[in-house]
């Protein structure tokens, strides 16, 4: 996932991959716990993956607060 394109997503589609990344990181790490073969680097990188969507996701946040109070001073 490149984070240049997961910015041209709405938040509610990058709450949903933020939810079905979750939902694989539990299922690997069970995987792991049961010892089924797992690859640990995916592990890693869907940790990544979560990271970086909830980061792009509070800077949108941010990005709106900051429009709507900009706005509310141009009144």
């Amino acid at each position: 996932m490149k984070a240049r394109d997961l910015r041209k997503k709405a938040v509610v589609e990058l709450r949903e991959d933020v939810a079905n990344l979750q939902e694989d990181f539990f299922n690997q790490r069970f995987r792991l716990g049961t010892d089924e073969a797992v690859k640990v680097g995916k592990l890693r990188t869907v940790r990544k993956d979560i990271a970086r969507l909830k980061t792009i996701i509070r800077e949108k946040e941010l990005e709106q607060k900051q429009q709507a109070k900009s706005s509310a001073e141009n009144k």
